[in-house]
């Protein structure tokens, strides 16, 4: 015979202070030959301290905690419910022990040896912080000693000055942000009443009242993600960023010589594999006000692009994951093809005027027709 699974788990914490135990066995047991091989004990600094406790077969809402599924099998005496006489006492550690020799209700062979959970029962319920500091985005931090219905208790708290806060969050958490409309660079006081309870029914000893200072928005500087775009030529020359509170950042740029775009086409995808070093650089001031987010275009004649061409761009400062620039084309021609069982039609046109451009000259690279 062994354990099969338990609830609660080994070293489980935050458990209630009537707190049953649910066993699985491989095999049914019987309950009066059981309980001598059962010992349930609470640990103290100097000695352990004996737990009366009552044993019975447990019952389907409880088979199903075990994540009982084997329907079709009538062995219900395999699960088992270890039920502490008295209440436990708060923050407190317990054992329960299985004791080795412990048997089926068919065969002799028992427990090969001795096997125990530890588990403990929730703490007295108090603040254990309120952070300080806090990013405006993102709330501010609060870590309780237990567990608390988030929503009831926003319903609860008072901060001033007075701010629309999210109180939608509907789960149970003992660390959670108190998320809403805060401002950048603001002194908020959080006040968190006695009323407060934990999902256990436990209020606190005091209210408490708490100073939290709100930062800056985060900063962020975000140019286009895609390593290859097309800028058309006869438009305004601007490639679009969104940024907040960044305030000057390198560019650098080049434009790609024949070998570097050769490069870039005999490539699956763009390599971007251009040294920084290589390139021209620009000091890009960058005309934001601090904690607003905009989306600003940066202006090509800026860095003197303005003739068609393969350009490398790349800023800076950026917060976007794995960005090493992009490679982008300044043009106002486009391709047209027209493909038939027999022919392939190919010319080129203005994008500005819609027309055919006359006398241009353009190759064709790595075509295969799909008949």
């Amino acid at each position: 015979i062994k354990i099969r699974r338990t609830k609660p788990y080994h070293n489980s914490k935050w458990q209630t202070l009537q707190q049953q135990i649910l066993v699985e066995f491989t095999q049914p047991v019987k309950l009066e030959e059981i309980k001598p091989f059962i010992q349930f004990k609470e640990k103290g600094a100097l000695f352990d301290k004996a737990i009366n406790f009552k044993l019975n077969y447990c019952n389907k809402k409880q088979r199903n905690l075990l994540y009982y599924w084997r329907n079709k099998e009538a062995d219900f005496n395999r699960f088992i419910v270890i039920s502490p006489i008295e209440k436990l006492n708060i923050a407190t550690q317990y054992e329960v022990f299985f004791l080795k020799g412990l048997k089926s209700d068919s065969g002799n062979l028992g427990l090969k040896g001795s096997r125990y959970i530890k588990f403990r029962t929730y703490e007295t319920f108090r603040i254990l912080d309120v952070k300080k500091q806090f990013n405006p985005e993102y709330g501010i931090e609060v870590s309780l000693s237990n567990n608390v219905q988030i929503k009831k208790f926003l319903e609860k708290i008072e901060i001033s000055p007075p701010v629309a806060i999210n109180r939608n969050q509907n789960w149970k958490s003992r660390t959670f942000n108190i998320s809403g409309d805060f401002k950048p660079s603001t002194t908020y006081r959080v006040t968190i009443p006695a009323t407060v309870q934990d999902i256990y029914g436990n209020q606190l000893e005091a209210g408490t009242t708490f100073t939290a200072v709100s930062t800056d928005f985060s900063a962020f500087l975000r140019p286009p993600s895609t390593t290859h775009f097309v800028l058309e030529n006869y438009l305004k020359k601007e490639i679009p960023v969104s940024v907040r509170n960044i305030f000057q950042t390198t560019v650098y740029y080049k434009r790609l010589t024949q070998s570097e775009i050769s490069q870039q086409l005999n490539s699956s995808y763009p390599s971007l594999k251009i040294k920084t070093a290589d390139c021209n650089q620009y000091q890009w001031k960058i005309p934001v006000e601090k904690n607003k987010g905009v989306t600003l275009g940066f202006d090509l004649s800026q860095i003197g692009i303005s003739e068609p061409g393969f350009y490398y761009i790349k800023f800076d400062k950026t917060s976007r994951e794995y960005y090493k620039g992009s490679i982008f084309q300044l043009t106002d021609t486009a391709m047209i093809a027209k493909i038939s069982p027999s022919q392939l039609f190919v010319t080129s046109f203005s994008m500005k005027s819609g027309t055919i451009k006359q006398n241009s000259r353009y190759s064709l690279l790595d075509f295969a027709s799909p008949v």
